[in-house]
């Protein structure tokens, strides 16, 4: 399973944004599983996130970063 594709990795990362923020990073009106696919394939810009390592590590890139950078998902990860 791929990280984009982790129903707990996808909490960790919208519970970390909103708590951060105090908004959503994703639309609250759809459910978990739509909302993950939504941020990883159509959310109209870029997140990344990294590990917490003194030197991070890429885990996550969506492909709105993808194309950014231009790199696939095994490139950024």
């Amino acid at each position: 399973m791929k990280m984009y594709e982790d129903p707990g990795f996808f909490r960790l990362l919208t519970e970390s944004y909103k708590r951060l923020l105090g908004r959503s990073l994703v639309p609250e009106s759809i459910s978990t599983a739509s909302a993950a696919r939504w941020l990883y394939e159509h959310a109209p810009f870029g997140v990344l996130a990294h590990t917490p390592d003194a030197d991070p590590i890429f885990m996550y890139g969506n492909r709105a970063a993808q194309r950014r950078f231009e790199y696939s998902w095994e490139e950024i990860v």
